[in-house]
Formats: structure tokens, C-alpha cells, sequence
């Protein structure tokens, strides 16, 4: 086979190929910097728990995430790379953030993964809100060793009420839950493999077991526009100390 080609037929084919790989990253998730807070728009009540690995590629900021498939059949168990139950919810980023090149984000669909500790306090919060779903949500972050996706949670408060999007139009596509399960299932085991290696993790004794599962991509979300909150008129007094909306909240998103 030849090192090289002719013609637009290879072009065309690798410009798909780029396209579809962006198209199927999967949804950003929620970070937080030291000291910060963001106010987060929760779509869904309970969102999904699954065990994931957390493998650092080198020259990424950011680990990959790999969903476990059950110790007996993941590489990364076989490998004794530690996993993590995580809680994954669908959320909007109120907050929003600046790029590099100055453009402002905000109203992004993304989604909020919680380690068992601080999603535990997060749905124990909720049970006494009457429910998460179209809650706005302050989430906050302490310091250097707090959980990078927050682990302070406390319902937004407008004159004593708390901030509920209860008007959503729910059947209404852009404000639906990503869907986790083909988002998130396991990769293939051969993917998992290509992946370690790339990260420069030792795989020589799983060489020739070429079993595989199947494999899911996922899509990322965007900004979306919200209707005016409403507010519950019976907040629970553990609610009164919340933080203060940001100014520009009063604003329609």
C-alpha cells in the first residue's frame, strides 16, 4: 500500500472523519476553580451512577474518562487502575465563562459528575427542596483540596424564595436529559486499549485477548434560551442563608 494518495476522494473522507469525531465528543463537564462558584439549572431529578476510570493523557489538561464495564471484562481493572462511582446529572452553566479569545459562554448544556460524597449531599439537599429538576442550584468550591466539581450546594434565593424553573416546556428537546446510556456506556475493549496505549500505560500482559463490547460516542451541548424563573413560596428554613443571585441574574437568560 501506498504512503500517499491522489485526488479529493482521501481529503473528503478524512474531513468526515474529523467532523464526526467533534460531533461525538462528549458533553463538557462542570469545573470549578479554587475559591469560585457557579449557579447550575438541574434538567433532570436523579441522573445515573456508574464506575469510571480517570486516565491522564499526557499533554491534556484534562483526564479521559473511561466507564468500567464490570471487573471482570475492563482493561483498566485488569490493569488495577482504580475507579470511581460517579453521579452524572444534566445540567445548564448559568454562569458561564470566558474563552481565550474573549468570547463569553453561557447557558451551555453540560453535564455535573459527582463523586458518591457530594452527590449524596446534593440529594439529600434536594429531597427537602421538593426535587432538583429545574432547580437553580449555587454550587461551590472551597479550595484547592475540595472536589474540582464543587461540593457545597445551596438553592438561588430571590426574596426569601427559592429559584425554580418550573415553566420549562419539558417535552421540549433542549431542555431533556443527555442520554446517558448511549452516552457513557463502556467502549469497546479494543478502544480502551488503543487509549492506554496512547496514555503510555504498560498493556504488554492484555496483549491477544481481542474480546470486545460495544461502542457508543455522545454529542456535546450548547447554549440555550431560558424563560423567567418562577419561585417556591415555602422555602425550608435550612434554604434562608443561601448566597446572593448574581446582579445579572434579574436578567431573562
Amino acid at each position: 500500500m501506498n504512503w500517499y494518495s491522489k485526488g479529493r476522494e482521501t481529503i473528503e473522507r478524512e474531513a468526515e472523519a474529523q467532523k464526526a469525531a467533534r460531533e461525538n465528543m462528549p458533553p463538557k463537564r462542570v469545573w470549578l476553580k479554587e475559591n469560585s462558584e457557579k449557579h447550575l439549572l438541574y434538567l433532570d431529578d436523579t441522573g445515573i451512577n456508574f464506575h469510571e476510570h480517570a486516565i491522564d493523557v499526557p499533554g491534556n489538561k484534562v483526564p479521559t474518562f473511561l466507564t468500567c464495564a464490570g471487573r471482570d471484562r475492563c482493561p483498566c481493572c485488569q490493569l488495577g487502575i482504580r475507579n470511581h462511582l460517579i453521579t452524572l446529572y444534566t445540567v445548564v452553566d448559568l454562569t458561564g465563562y470566558t474563552k481565550n479569545n474573549g468570547e463569553a459562554v453561557k447557558n451551555e448544556k453540560c453535564v455535573h459528575a459527582l463523586k458518591s460524597e457530594s452527590a449524596l449531599s446534593l440529594t439529600r439537599k434536594a429531597e427537602r427542596w421538593g426535587g432538583l429538576r429545574g432547580m437553580r442550584v449555587i454550587v461551590s468550591r472551597k479550595g484547592r483540596k475540595d472536589a474540582n466539581a464543587g461540593s457545597d450546594f445551596e438553592p438561588a434565593m430571590k426574596d426569601g424564595q427559592m429559584v425554580r424553573y418550573s415553566k420549562l416546556d419539558w417535552s421540549d428537546p433542549k431542555y431533556a436529559a443527555f442520554d446517558y446510556e448511549r452516552f457513557y456506556a463502556p467502549k469497546s475493549r479494543e478502544e480502551i486499549l488503543s487509549i492506554l496505549q496512547f496514555a503510555q500505560v504498560d498493556i504488554s500482559r492484555l496483549r491477544g485477548d481481542n474480546r470486545s463490547r460495544p461502542s457508543y460516542d455522545s454529542s456535546s451541548g450548547g447554549g440555550i434560551d431560558l424563560p423567567d424563573p418562577d419561585f417556591d413560596s415555602k422555602p425550608t428554613p435550612s434554604q434562608s442563608t443561601a448566597s446572593p443571585i448574581p446582579a445579572d441574574a434579574d436578567v431573562p437568560f
